[in-house]
């Protein structure tokens, strides 16, 4: 997890309004929400009382810089029009596009030191973070209802996604089918792909994503 320094014991409130902050949903956009919150490298926080009031500064340093942002978006711009992604209509055949795109282009970090979008994306080489960051990017840019989930994959810190496919949201773990991955594969080759909770084994969710708000509109 990211490191939080805070310089007062009002450091809790002020983490949660800058959670809030990332709460916020835009429709038809990629770059913030989940992603947002999920691409920050290091926090801080001085939190000070002025009259009756509270002023709380921050500092946040994330993973990607501005310029590697606007790389991402260009990059994307450019894959998306290739795959015909918005060319076909069903949600699972644009969700499948996608991730055979990420199984093809991508290999898994041993070294841990790639964590970001941008470092799937361009550097071809990422940790479970920049997988699930960079899936999340291209499943919003197509319009497919999608989300970050963090939590243990075995005893590990972990990172995947949920997908709405239909009425249905499902965990979708494409760092894991990076080890499993096949030329010309089909739908059934995949292990963890649309899985519900019940064949989704050996993933546990952290805490805010396993609460009643949580799961009943992810169901």
């Amino acid at each position: 997890s990211s490191p939080l320094f805070v310089s007062s014991n009002q450091g809790e409130i002020a983490l949660s309004y800058l959670m809030a902050a990332y709460s916020i949903h835009r429709p038809f956009v990629n770059d913030d929400f989940d992603y947002l919150k999920q691409n920050i490298r290091q926090i801080g926080c001085k939190t000070r009382s002025l009259n009756n009031s509270l002023l709380i500064s921050y500092e946040v340093r994330y993973l990607t810089s501005q310029e590697q942002e606007t790389q991402i978006k260009h990059g994307l711009d450019e894959i998306m029009v290739s795959l015909c992604v918005n060319d076909k209509k069903s949600d699972l055949l644009k969700t499948k596009l996608i991730y055979d795109f990420i199984l093809s282009n991508v290999e898994y970090d041993f070294k841990y030191a790639n964590h970001s979008a941008y470092n799937a994306l361009f550097d071809k080489k990422a940790v479970c973070e920049g997988c699930a960051a960079l899936l999340y990017r291209m499943l919003c840019f197509a319009n497919v209802p999608c989300r970050i989930i963090t939590g243990k994959g075995l005893q590990d810190r972990h990172a995947w996604n949920i997908a709405k496919i239909g009425k249905y949201w499902y965990n979708l773990d494409v760092t894991w089918d990076l080890y499993c991955r096949k030329k010309d594969r089909v739908l059934t080759d995949y292990r963890w792909f649309l899985k519900g909770e019940q064949t989704f084994l050996m993933h546990t969710r952290d805490p805010q994503y396993t609460v009643d708000g949580f799961v009943s509109k992810h169901l």
